[in-house]
């Protein structure tokens, strides 16, 4: 930055303006749609997103609520020390400038504690703002079906069993050859998975080519 944009207090005005009108740190509802909860595959686990999602911001925001408080009672304390040191008579002039320096550095202290205290209601705005959102969607999700336990045996099957077929898709679709860790994930699961007896009529496909492939080799001996 040169130093003729430095010293245009019109530009720094324009530029506090500018900030001023708002600036966000947090997720896009977009992306908390889309990314966060979109991406799972079945509506449980959607909705056990939500619940996750609002437990760690929850979380967030009394952490956030707890270091605000933290904040509050430091910048008494330093306003009562600088009361304090404003009232002592100073011997001299060097002690009067020592009493000076000093509490313009409490002084300057306090600046930086309100900033910092800014940013923490803005980050708690935020954080509340994220909860809402998963809570809305939440209560969206849960219209007409209940959320089940984390561990429900159906839900995990069906979980696991779209999870993995949507992998197993892609890989199809992009012409990789089958994933070995991905196969054996899938054939770890129950049999009523349906993307089990999926991968095990590849893999016998794949056994009979291989089959029919060695008794040609065999045959041209």
């Amino acid at each position: 930055m040169s130093t003729e944009i430095k010293n245009q207090p019109s530009v720094w005005k324009e530029i506090n303006e500018l900030l001023d009108g708002g600036t966000v740190d947090r997720h896009s509802y977009f992306q908390l749609k889309h990314f966060v909860i979109g991406k799972e595959p079945t509506l449980q686990a959607k909705l056990w997103r939500c619940l996750t999602e609002m437990k760690t911001r929850c979380e967030q925001r009394e952490a956030l609520l707890l270091e605000m408080e933290e904040s509050l009672d430091n910048l008494e304390i330093n306003d009562l020390k600088i009361k304090q040191k404003e009232e002592i008579q100073p011997n001299g002039e060097t002690e009067k400038k020592i009493q000076e320096l000093e509490i313009r550095k409490m002084k300057r202290r306090r600046r930086v504690a309100l900033c910092d205290l800014t940013k923490l209601k803005s980050r708690l705005q935020e954080t509340e703002e994220e909860i809402i959102f998963f809570h809305q969607a939440y209560q969206n999700l849960s219209t007409d079906v209940e959320v089940k336990p984390y561990d429900d045996l159906d839900a995990q099957t069906e979980y696991w069993n779209e999870k993995l077929t949507q992998k197993l898709r892609m890989n199809a679709l992009l012409n990789r050859q089958l994933d070995p860790e991905l196969v054996t994930t899938i054939l770890a699961l129950n049999d009523e998975a349906p993307v089990k007896g999926e991968v095990c009529a590849i893999l016998e496909h794949k056994q009979k080519i291989l089959l029919e492939n060695n008794k040609k080799e065999e045959k041209q001996e």
